[in-house]
């Protein structure tokens, strides 16, 4: 999940979480990092990678109340400057889990 930094803790976030048995996790965060251009020698930062709270729906689904959240690592936009001549995607209702979130339009060809 790629978030730019002045998202508000309040917004919802539509995105995929993926698993990795904790022996790999070290290789993907490297190679991650590697395609985000975050933490690379002699480079600036296009992403900052952080631990965030992450809330799945298919959980959030099963419940009354929200779940406990889970801890993720995204990748955070690094150039803020660049998020202000741009767009805000509009948060929409994802009736599958009841809740409003952002998430990308879809293309329409």
């Amino acid at each position: 999940m790629i978030l730019p930094e002045s998202t508000s803790p309040l917004d919802r976030v539509a995105g995929e979480v993926w698993t990795y048995s904790v022996e790999h996790l070290p290789l993907v965060l490297h190679v991650l990092d590697q395609i985000e251009v975050t933490n690379q020698p002699g480079e600036p930062n296009e992403y900052n990678r952080q631990l965030v709270d992450v809330f799945l729906i298919e959980t959030t689904a099963q419940f009354d109340r929200e779940p406990s959240p889970i801890q993720a690592h995204t990748y955070i936009f690094a150039h803020q400057e660049q998020l202000l001549a741009a767009q805000r995607v509009q948060p929409t209702l994802h009736s599958s889990a009841n809740m409003w979130m952002m998430s990308w339009p879809t293309a329409h060809c």
